[in-house]
């Protein structure tokens, strides 16, 4: 029996690879689904795809005998995140458990609290709240590329809900940050364009509309300090004469590099269109200081210190991460 579960297990080499190729370029790509946020998620991946190889002979025998492209779309089929929200819930929780967790840690204040908060939320989406998650999203949306930022205001409301409760989780209202607790009941119930998370990204704009005439430098540099992608339009709206080789540099993968190391990589560009030459630690401190004053504004419409240094990345992350670049200037 072990030997014969052994030999259904073994995924041909060709159809590994092509496993792993749908997953990071089709299914989940990484700039959607950056890995330090989602850093389970190819081994999640392909323990669900050995496991239907392994259970499902019509989807082994059918993939088996497919062509390239044949394979491609039936791995699609099973592994796409429709799919994964319909028949293997549990995987979804998988997928985003260290991003709930890191979101729950920065927004709780009681650390001796948040591993009974986090318990309930997975509780409570395994129990329903998922599945009402994805009927609504898919009522009402459509667009896999908008579920994570979706996802993460239901488990932002899931997380008010359980304070509300007072689940022997005894919390002040100031506690709470963003001003949650004056929401309406029914609000809650509002599509992705006027929850939470849209309301900051609207006190975001405004605040970039009111910058002067740098902004689009600002713009630019934020979204490299967050490692959000940065496009030849967002390039060339800061540097009209940007040229391509620049372009590219701007636009490179800096997600696994060290901020010395990325205002060192992107100084020279700057040199090139800037009036005056400007060094990487000088580029570093006006992009921090831009950033305090970013910080600053937001709690200040918040009347509160909601954002710090650290949190304040991961806004800009989620922010530049829907700003589609028509909406940019």
């Amino acid at each position: 029996m072990d030997n014969q579960e052994n030999h259904l297990a073994a995924i041909p080499s060709g159809l590994e690879s092509e496993f792993q190729k749908t997953i990071s370029q089709r299914i989940f790509p990484h700039d959607l689904y950056p890995r330090h946020w989602f850093p389970d998620l190819d081994a999640i991946l392909s323990g669900l795809f050995r496991e239907i190889w392994k259970n499902d002979r019509d989807f082994r025998n059918g993939l088996a005998a497919a062509d390239q492209t044949q394979a491609a779309e039936m791995i699609e089929a099973e592994l796409s995140l429709n799919s994964i929200l319909a028949r293997h819930p549990r995987a979804v929780i998988m997928i985003y458990r260290q991003l709930i967790t890191g979101f729950i840690q920065r927004l709780h204040p009681r650390p001796n609290e948040r591993q009974d908060i986090l318990q309930e939320i997975f509780t409570r989406l395994l129990s329903g709240k998922l599945a009402k998650i994805q009927n609504k999203f898919d009522a009402n949306f459509k667009q896999t590329t908008r579920f994570t930022s979706y996802f993460m205001v239901c488990v932002r409301n899931m997380y008010v809900d359980i304070v509300r409760e007072g689940r022997n989780l005894p919390m002040k209202r100031a506690d709470v940050p963003l001003q949650i607790l004056e929401m309406e009941p029914h609000s809650r119930t509002r599509t992705c364009q006027t929850t939470l998370l849209e309301e900051e990204f609207d006190k975001l704009r405004v605040i970039l509309q009111l910058l002067p005439t740098s902004r689009d430098k600002i713009r630019l540099c934020l979204k490299l300090k967050c490692r959000s992608a940065v496009t030849a339009a967002a390039a060339r709206r800061c540097f009209p004469a940007c040229s391509p080789d620049d372009i590219l540099q701007l636009g490179a993968d800096f997600r696994n590099t060290k901020d010395r190391e990325l205002y060192k990589a992107i100084a020279p560009v700057f040199n090139r269109y800037e009036a005056k030459p400007v060094l990487a630690d000088t580029l570093r401190k006006w992009v921090e200081s831009k950033t305090s004053l970013l910080i600053a504004h937001l709690n200040r419409l918040h009347n509160q210190n909601v954002y710090d240094g650290k949190n304040i990345t991961d806004l800009l992350g989620l922010f530049f991460g829907e700003e589609d670049d028509c909406d940019e200037t």
